[in-house]
């Protein structure tokens, strides 16, 4: 099943764009203007400290 892609609410018209999506492997990142480019893949915990790091 393909991942179900979500576009950041902070996403800006003109600027960076991020969408993620949900996997068994724990959370994919990727620049919603480039989709078929590289994917980040987060575990649980690695996506949170990343959060926790852009604060």
């Amino acid at each position: 099943m393909p991942p179900r892609w979500r576009k950041s609410t902070y996403s800006q018209d003109d600027g960076a764009r991020i969408e993620t999506a949900p996997s068994a492997e724990g959370i994919l990142a990727r620049d919603s203007q480039v989709s078929g480019g590289p994917v980040v893949t987060f575990s649980g915990c690695g996506w949170s400290d990343f959060l926790d790091s852009l604060k």
